[in-house]
C-alpha cells in the first residue's frame, strides 16, 4: 500500500527525496543551457560550467564570460534527449560584499518543472506542505522547493571536505561546490553550521572526491556541519592524512585538493567560500559519488533510462 501511495504522489516508488548514483553513468546525464534570447538553437550548454551555491534562496554561479552578452534576466534550461525537465529564471546578484570577476552570483526567482505529470505535482506540494518536518531542517516554501528539485535534476558530486587544528578534527559532506573555470574554487555551507565556523576560523580544507560505494557513510557525515573538533579516534575508519595540511581522509578517497580560504560572501542562509586551489593528489581511480532529487529519479525511471540507484 506504502508504494502504491508513493507511486502515486511523487511518481515513483523510491522513498528517499535524494538518491546517490555512482558518476560512470555520466553519458546517461541531463544537461543545463543558458537560454539566450528565448532562442533554443543559441542557448549555451552550461553543464559543466555553473554551480548550485545555495537554496534558500536557490543561487546558481556562472562564468562572467558567459553572460557578458546578456542583459536583465536569465533563463537556465535542464534537458535531456531533448525532452524539457524544467527552467529556473534568475537574475544577476550585484552585492558590493563581493568582487569576483570570474563568475556571475545569479538568484531564482521562478521555476516551472516538468519532472512529473500535473496530478503528481499537486499531490506532491500538498505533501510537503503537510509532512512533519525533522528538527534542522529548512522549510523551503512556495516555489523555492520546486527551483531546488529542478536544480538537482543535474547531479550534484557529494564530497567529503576535511580540516583539523592541533589534534582536533571534523569531516563533512557538502554538495555545492565546484570550479567553473581559472583556478579559483567555491564552496557554500551553511551560515549557522559549526563546519562553516570552523572553515572560516582555519581557513584551509582537504576536498576529497569518494567512491559511490562509501553513500551511506558521507551521508551519516552530514551530522558533522554541527558537531564540534574532536580526535581522530571517534571518526569510525583507519586514519590517513592529506600531503600538505595533515587533514583526515576516508580509505574511500579518490582524489582530493588542498584549499585555502580567499573570501567569502553571505547570501540567504548560505556563506559562499572562494578559495585557491593550492595542491591537488589523485590516490585510485574510482567512481565518484552524486545525487539527485527524487522527481528526476521518478523521470528516469519513467523514460527507461539506465539508473544505478544506491538506495540507503
Amino acid at each position: 500500500m506504502k508504494k502504491i501511495i508513493r507511486k502515486i504522489i511523487w511518481g515513483t516508488t523510491l522513498n528517499q527525496e535524494y538518491i546517490c548514483l555512482p558518476c560512470n553513468i555520466v553519458a546517461h546525464l541531463s544537461s543545463v543551457f543558458l537560454a539566450k534570447d528565448g532562442d533554443r538553437t543559441a542557448d549555451v550548454n552550461i553543464s559543466d560550467k555553473h554551480l548550485f551555491l545555495g537554496y534558500k534562496p536557490v543561487m546558481i554561479a556562472l562564468r562572467s564570460v558567459d553572460v557578458k552578452n546578456f542583459n536583465g534576466g536569465l533563463l537556465i534550461r535542464f534537458s535531456q534527449n531533448n525532452c524539457l525537465l524544467g527552467t529556473i529564471n534568475v537574475l544577476p546578484v550585484r552585492n558590493a560584499e563581493y568582487n569576483w570577476p570570474e563568475i556571475i552570483l545569479c538568484q531564482a526567482i521562478q521555476g516551472k518543472s516538468h519532472l512529473l505529470p500535473f496530478p503528481s505535482i499537486i499531490l506532491s506540494r500538498l505533501y510537503d506542505r503537510l509532512r512533519y518536518k525533522k528538527q534542522g531542517n529548512i522549510s523551503l516554501p512556495g516555489n523555492l522547493y520546486t527551483q531546488v528539485k529542478i536544480a538537482y535534476s543535474y547531479p550534484r558530486k557529494i564530497c567529503l571536505a576535511s580540516l583539523h587544528e592541533n589534534d582536533l578534527y571534523n569531516v563533512f559532506p557538502t554538495d555545492l561546490h565546484g570550479k567553473i573555470g581559472g583556478s579559483k574554487y567555491y564552496i557554500s555551507l551553511r551560515t549557522k553550521g559549526k563546519a562553516c565556523r570552523q572553515v572560516l576560523n582555519l581557513k584551509q580544507i582537504s576536498l576529497c572526491e569518494i567512491e559511490a560505494s562509501s553513500y551511506r557513510q558521507a551521508y551519516g557525515m552530514g551530522q558533522n556541519h554541527m558537531k564540534n573538533l574532536r580526535p581522530a579516534s571517534e571518526f569510525d575508519y583507519q586514519s590517513q592524512y592529506s600531503s600538505r595540511y595533515g587533514n583526515l581522509l576516508l580509505p574511500s578517497v579518490i582524489s582530493y585538493l588542498e584549499l585555502s580560504l580567499l573570501d567569502s560572501v553571505q547570501v540567504g542562509i548560505h556563506t559562499i567560500l572562494k578559495f585557491d586551489v593550492v595542491d591537488s593528489f589523485q590516490v585510485k581511480k574510482g567512481e565518484p559519488l552524486m545525487h539527485i532529487h527524487r522527481d528526476y529519479a521518478a523521470w528516469r525511471e519513467k523514460n527507461n533510462i539506465e539508473s544505478k540507484f544506491l538506495l540507503r
